[in-house]
């Protein structure tokens, strides 16, 4: 029994209760593939809170997170936070549409909390998101989070406090150069 509990110990993050990053990839070993989905999250400006509020509340910001997750992300999906302010979502039989409805339902229902510093001044953070999908074929985990993470940061240089999902491959990009 301990040797089970230090092995379910070693996969999550003692902080929030989700998977860590060797948790995901323990019980996403397999192939994703079309109607899968990942889903990576960042804390938008999180050094910041950090700086100003001090690390506990940064703690409580990451904390929030993670229940805002667990409430808005269906039973199934595997949820896990990467490290830091990092966090991954990964959802399997999931159409391309309700998967950004999910995304955009996290990002928003996160981005409405009133937190507080620890002499009660209000604040808020928002968060970015980036989707990616499995291939028709399967894909490896590490490559649809490695697309996810593009994604994430397309959404972070467009502005932050938005979700954007990976271009599909055969989807020409109509952007006007010059």
């Amino acid at each position: 029994r301990l040797a089970k509990r230090n092995q379910l110990s070693a996969m999550s993050d003692p902080m929030t209760g989700l998977l860590n990053r060797r948790g995901l990839q323990s019980v996403h070993r397999g192939l994703l593939g079309e109607e899968d989905a990942v889903i990576l999250f960042d804390l938008d400006h999180f050094k910041q809170i950090n700086d100003r509020y001090g690390h506990p509340v940064g703690d409580e910001v990451i904390r929030a997170f993670a229940n805002v997750v667990r409430q808005h992300g269906r039973s199934a999906d595997h949820k896990a936070r990467l490290g830091g302010e990092e966090f991954a979502l990964v959802m399997d039989g999931v159409a391309a549409q309700q998967a950004r409805a999910i995304a955009e339902r996290i990002a928003s229902a996160f981005s409405a909390l009133r937190m507080h510093s620890e002499q009660g001044e209000p604040f808020f953070c928002t968060v970015s998101g980036g989707i990616a999908f499995g291939a028709k074929d399967g894909s490896n985990i590490e490559d649809v989070m490695a697309r996810a993470d593009t994604a994430l940061y397309a959404a972070k240089r467009e502005g932050r406090n938005r979700v954007e999902a990976e271009r599909p491959a055969n989807v020409p990009d109509l952007r006007l150069v010059g």
